[in-house]
């Protein structure tokens, strides 16, 4: 049989789920009443759901942040739009458990993770060759299904900005603000809008 909580978080997926009292008196008593008290049962809402990507969309934090890490309860959604931007995604049941006074969390893999992508992010750009900029900019687009305008947006440039650094022209200078943007969003994926 289930633990309580796997319960919980394999139901978190079904969107409109609703636990009956039977189900939640079938569960050991003090479980149950830790699961209550903790209000696990209030809205544990799916990423599968018509409105999870919204969610993510209109979260500027899972937009903006350069190395996160988004924990869902159970299953990891299939939508590819929620592993872009470098996510790193995890399910709840693999980290979590109920404890005796609460949840306890095992933060091992997510600690090991953050320090890979901090350092990954923390290296300096390399800039890209000004020979393979058109190739770059061409593969990230089909990658994306994508058009330079969005390429522009997601990097913060103005078009002529983002031809210049393409040309290797000196109003965007390799290093400066413009071109490391631009870089980051091509090489690591990481926007400064959305």
């Amino acid at each position: 049989m289930r633990s309580t909580l796997e319960q919980i978080w394999i139901r978190s997926s079904v969107e409109g789920h609703v636990f009956t009292y039977d189900e939640t008196f079938a569960w050991p008593k003090a479980e149950r009443e830790r699961v209550f008290s903790l209000g696990l049962l209030r809205r544990v809402q799916g990423a599968d759901w018509p409105d999870g990507t919204e969610t993510l969309s209109s979260t500027p934090r899972f937009q903006n942040s350069p190395a996160p890490v988004v924990l869902f309860p159970n299953r990891l959604p299939e939508d590819p739009i929620w592993q872009s931007n470098g996510r790193a995604l995890y399910s709840l049941r693999e980290l979590v458990r109920l404890g005796e006074s609460g949840l306890v969390t095992t933060l091992e893999p997510l600690e090991d993770l953050y320090r890979q992508i901090a350092t990954r992010l923390e290296e300096p750009i390399v800039p890209t060759p000004v020979k393979e900029r058109p190739a770059l900019l061409r593969q990230y687009c089909a990658r994306k299904s994508c058009q330079l305008k969005h390429i522009c947006w997601w990097a913060m440039v103005h078009r002529q900005d983002l031809n210049a650094w393409k040309l290797g022209k000196p109003e965007v200078p390799d290093g400066g603000e413009k071109a490391a943007r631009i870089e980051r969003l091509l090489q690591l994926d990481v926007k400064a809008r959305t």
